[in-house]
């Protein structure tokens, strides 16, 4: 088994493939199904259960109740451009994005899940640029969904009755999270930083300042911005992303090195 998965990885969310991130076939992606998941808990350990009945997602987004991770957290499990079984028919062309919740899903997405939901769709759509970004307007469009929006059941999912993502969000995804990610469309591409760019007491300052961050500081943001402004990463005090689109992705990058060298 290759040690690098195949398909693209994101380069600000947690990669944590799953066996199938080695055995699924390749697809040309031209859509995103976007879920809840009815819980809070990161989902690399149920997609290799039985209980999952062979179903696996190409991402997950935590919330703030999801332990050992951060509010807005994005976990990686499958490359994109690589079959998630998560979308019944839509299989064949659509990766799929779960998302922390309570059982019922009757909640909004919190503002970091609502944030990272938009960066991800955003960088999704840049690297294959067969997903428009827009609403799907039927079954085997292109563009971005909801798991029930042609039904349940449907050709996404034979369960009668299911509401994923849920009523909230669905009018989030629509009102809020899709015009986000369509006026990003003209956005530069990022550009990636040099590593090398990084001193030593840099990664000690970001690696102990990003430890200090309690629970509740974490959901208002308030250090956070903080250190993104520090490390000329700031980002409008709306909360969205900057300007040029790039900043969070940039941070992403960071975090992603400082994390690789603690591991070693």
């Amino acid at each position: 088994m290759s040690t690098n998965p195949p398909g693209l990885w994101c380069p600000f969310a947690t990669h944590k493939p799953i066996p199938e991130a080695w055995t699924q076939r390749a697809i040309d992606t031209r859509a995103v199904v976007v879920h809840s998941a009815g819980g809070h808990g990161e989902l690399y350990g149920w997609w290799q259960s039985d209980a999952s009945h062979g179903l696996e997602s190409t991402f997950f987004i935590c919330d703030d109740q999801t332990a050992g991770y951060l509010d807005g957290e994005i976990v990686q499990y499958l490359g994109l451009g690589i079959k998630a079984d998560a979308n019944g028919e839509a299989n064949s062309f659509a990766a799929s994005i779960e998302t922390a919740s309570t059982v019922n899903a009757g909640e909004r997405w919190t503002p970091a899940q609502a944030e990272s939901l938009t960066l991800l769709l955003d960088w999704i759509c840049t690297v294959a640029p067969k997903v428009e970004r827009r609403l799907m307007a039927h079954p085997t469009d292109a563009g971005i969904a909801w798991h029930v929006q042609f039904g349940a059941p449907g050709p996404w999912t034979q369960v009668r009755g299911k509401v994923c993502p849920g009523p909230e969000r669905i009018k989030q995804l629509q009102a809020e999270i899709i015009p986000a990610v369509a006026a990003m469309a003209n956005h530069p591409t990022p550009t990636p930083i040099d590593p090398q760019e990084l001193t030593m007491a840099d990664i000690t300052e970001i690696t102990k300042r990003l430890d200090a961050i309690d629970a509740e500081q974490a959901r208002q943001g308030k250090q956070l911005d903080k250190l993104y402004q520090d490390y000329g990463v700031s980002r409008e005090p709306s909360g969205r992303p900057g300007d040029n689109g790039s900043k969070r992705y940039q941070f992403g990058r960071i975090f992603l090195w400082v994390r690789d060298l603690a591991k070693g």
